[in-house]
């Protein structure tokens, strides 16, 4: 009988088994990953935002004081506002820049000051002072999460 060139099926069934199981290992390791990546661009949004409202209260931009507001929907989708003015309720909407979260996100904390479920941050013009000083938290919904720290003059950084 002739020596033909191929492969056997027993062959062909090991190979398929060994990429089944790789494919199984690397599905929740990408999750993570995946998880990871959101969590820090996220973050780092939050961070340039709030820095964003510092430097802009600093330079006295349009001569008035900046902030972000941080909106926990409770039913709905998470997010923040950079606004103009001296506080979120009495804002100037038509400068506010508004970013909505992806719906695994929230932010918490147990040391800022809150409007209910929400957290307000203005920075006094000229100065740059914060009115609230903390640690602000980014939460995933599998309870990985990011902090954010905004000490008393106004210096905001990852923990």
């Amino acid at each position: 009988m002739p020596n033909r060139g191929g492969f056997t099926i027993i062959e062909l069934l090991v190979v398929i088994g060994i990429s089944v199981i790789l494919a199984a290992a690397a599905t929740p390791l990408y999750g993570s990953l995946q998880i990871s990546a959101q969590l820090n661009d996220n973050t780092a949004l939050i961070i340039q935002s709030l820095r964003t409202a510092r430097e802009l209260s600093v330079a006295g931009y349009n001569f008035s004081p900046h902030g972000v507001y941080f909106d926990n929907n409770v039913g709905g989708r998470s997010g923040y506002t950079l606004y103009q003015g001296n506080s979120y309720a009495t804002r100037l909407t038509g400068f506010d820049k508004e970013t909505i979260f992806d719906e695994a996100l929230i932010t918490s904390s147990t040391n800022l000051n809150r409007i209910g479920a929400d957290i307000d941050i203005n920075f006094s013009r000229g100065t740059g002072v914060p009115s609230n000083t903390g640690t602000l938290r980014l939460i995933h919904s599998v309870n990985e999460g990011r902090a954010i720290s905004i000490n008393s003059i106004g210096k905001i950084e990852e923990e």
